[in-house]
């Protein structure tokens, strides 16, 4: 069988390729408090924020009672990802990589449903939504095909871990009042519009009466939102 996050990198913006894992040579590498998460940047400051925001995504993820990655968590700091690319999870290595900060925000179109979010939230939400990638690649996948379901849980945790303004910044911007139906979070809108995607996992997700038991059900494949491979 394979696991939620096996067959792709994570998706935000556009679509990031999964490439070979480069090497951080020129970063120097911290081992976040509390362990579990090793951090690969160039300044001490940007990996204490790497670890805060790797904290921050550690807590909802309990507080939601479901595992931790069993395997060791590397988040790196790089402007080497393809155009369009924020982060990237590489699932054989258990590697997260983010853009740093000032770059990130920079790729963020004015347009965004995150756009009211400020640099650092910006990033930490990110960090969140490639740790998520983590957990959900230590589930298996029964049907042979769960990308949306994995970008289901992705952002879900990523608002999830968002301070209360940034959320209700998220919120104002994707504007949904409407209920989602689990049809309307497809793998097209996810590919051809994510932002979408995201604002109607958001508000699919606040309708459920227990989120953190849906999300459970979603990564143990009890809930599916992709069609069974042939």
């Amino acid at each position: 069988m394979h696991r939620l996050q096996r067959q792709r990198a994570a998706l935000f913006l556009a679509l990031c390729l999964c490439l070979p894992a480069p090497s951080a040579g020129w970063a120097q590498t911290a081992l976040c408090a509390g362990g579990g998460v090793t951090v690969n940047a160039q300044t001490q400051s940007l990996r204490d924020q790497v670890c805060r925001a790797a904290a921050t995504a550690q807590e909802v993820v309990n507080h939601c009672d479901i595992p931790l990655p069993e395997a060791h968590v590397t988040i790196t700091v790089t402007d080497d990802l393809v155009p369009g690319c924020v982060g990237l999870f590489h699932s054989d290595d258990n590697l997260i990589e983010v853009l740093p900060p000032a770059i990130m925000d920079e790729r963020l179109g004015n347009d965004s449903v995150f756009a009211g979010l400020d640099e650092e939230g910006f990033f930490a939400s990110i960090v969140a939504h490639e740790f998520a990638h983590a957990v959900a690649n230590g589930f298996p996948c029964s049907s042979g095909n769960c990308v949306t379901a994995g970008e289901y849980v992705a952002y879900a945790l990523q608002i999830l871990a968002m301070e209360a303004g940034d959320r209700a910044a998220f919120e104002q911007r994707a504007g949904l009042v409407e209920p989602v139906a689990p049809e309307q979070l497809s793998g097209v809108i996810l590919m051809f519009a994510p932002d979408l995607f995201a604002a109607r996992v958001w508000s699919h997700f606040s309708a459920q009466p227990d989120g953190c038991s849906y999300l459970r059900d979603v990564l143990e494949g009890r809930v599916s939102f992709d069609r069974e491979e042939p």
